[in-house]
């Protein structure tokens, strides 16, 4: 057993009235159970951005488009002089969102293809390949 003193007061003028009051250890079996060392990391444990990443990207494939779309905005984005907030703005996102995307830990759905292309005003060209979804970002012509 061990001791704990609280202290409580009434009245601010009086002297505080103390209290000894015992309290049990904890259990043998308590949680979370206490191990002497953690797990070891093996090969193939997830890592925790993985945990965190968009499910629709657990393919390599999946995650290059990603990646190819990210890296071609950030380029749209430099070329143009916005930041990630002005970009994301644009298409009325905020600016985490927009981050994400860039990052490439987003898999873009047809509906956020659409909304990127409107808004920003290019044509995005999807070619399908054996290695996976090529992704191109076209500017739109005066013209068109």
């Amino acid at each position: 057993m061990r001791k704990v003193t609280t202290m409580t007061t009434s009245n601010r003028a009086a002297a505080p009235e103390v209290q000894h009051v015992s309290v049990p250890p904890a259990p043998p079996n308590a949680w979370p159970p206490r191990t002497e060392e953690p797990r070891p990391y093996h090969d193939g444990d997830p890592t925790m951005r993985m945990r965190r990443a968009d499910p629709a990207l657990k393919t390599p494939a999946a995650r290059r488009t990603a990646i190819s779309l990210g890296r071609q905005l950030h380029a749209l984005r430099q070329e143009r002089g916005l930041t990630q907030e002005q970009a994301a703005r644009l298409v009325g996102w905020d600016q985490p969102q927009w981050a994400r995307l860039e990052a490439g830990r987003v898999y873009p759905t047809l509906a956020t293809l659409d909304l990127l292309a409107s808004r920003l005003g290019v044509r995005i060209v999807l070619t399908p390949h054996a290695t996976g979804l090529a992704i191109a970002l076209e500017a739109l012509s005066a013209a068109a």
